[in-house]
């Protein structure tokens, strides 16, 4: 990989691992003016850990995210898909 911000490669990726979920917000629709039409959007706290090869220390990353979805009816089922993940800033540890 290569990191923009660094302008250096990156050691290849091992694991990623979701170590954080927790919802922040409910499902609600997006307010007037939202770019993701016929959504729902919820927001979650996520925290990553990252585990790069040659490296002893995993890599961390926390921060608010955006979740929007569709609802579509497969098969008379309702399905909700994730149609877009936003981050919303993040905080590095």
């Amino acid at each position: 990989g290569f990191d923009p911000v660094k302008e250096e490669a990156i050691p290849p990726i091992l694991s990623i691992e979701f170590t954080t979920f927790s919802k922040i917000t409910d499902w609600t629709n997006p307010p007037d003016g939202e770019i993701y039409r016929d959504t729902i959007r919820a927001r979650y706290k996520v925290s990553i850990r990252v585990t790069y090869q040659g490296e002893a220390n995993a890599g961390f990353v926390t921060g608010d995210n955006d979740f929007y979805a569709i609802k579509r009816n497969v098969d008379g089922q309702d399905l909700y898909f994730i149609k877009v993940w936003e981050d919303k800033g993040k905080n590095q540890g």
